[in-house]
């Protein structure tokens, strides 16, 4: 039984999104909550900068990509020089991202492994320098935030198309 509603959810969301034929899934959730993407992380990373430009001094490296935890959820890339969230919605184990969602980006500066600091339901407040062994002057994490996410939607969906 929780199989078919899982199914039949799933089928519903897309059908709605197909009529607003905005959508994409971009990946699977595992057990330990990181996610498999379907796009791969340099053609994801080329579809933020297209429309979050992003100061690369050398190639990017991604240490992880998960879902975050609560009602509202976050498709949260940690890469060594920011940290982006991407506003999803989960159904079964795909990844689905929102086209009027919203995007929260987070440059350190000066400092180590920013994260961002979540609410009680899930929503992204802001972030922070995670530097645990750091007892130095408070450093800061730039938070902006965009919405809606159509564009970086169609960004992926773009960058899917050319490596076809």
């Amino acid at each position: 039984m929780k199989t078919l509603l899982t199914i039949a959810l799933l089928c519903s969301v897309v059908f709605a999104c197909r009529a607003q034929d905005e959508y994409t899934i971009v990946g699977k959730v595992l057990e330990d909550g990181t996610v498999q993407l379907d796009v791969s992380k340099t053609n994801l990373l080329h579809a933020i900068a297209s429309i979050h430009p992003i100061p690369e001094e050398h190639y990017p490296i991604w240490y992880q990509v998960k879902i975050s935890k609560g009602p509202r959820r976050y498709l949260v890339g940690e890469v060594d020089t920011f940290i982006i969230a991407l506003e999803c919605e989960q159904v079964g184990d795909n990844v689905i991202l929102l086209p009027q969602g919203i995007t929260h980006i987070g440059r350190p500066d000066g400092c180590l492994n920013p994260e961002f600091v979540f609410s009680d339901d899930g929503e992204i407040l802001g972030c922070t320098c995670a530097d645990k062994l750091y007892k130095g002057p408070r450093r800061i994490c730039n938070h902006s935030i965009t919405r809606p996410q159509s564009d970086i939607i169609a960004a992926i969906e773009k960058e899917r198309r050319s490596t076809e």
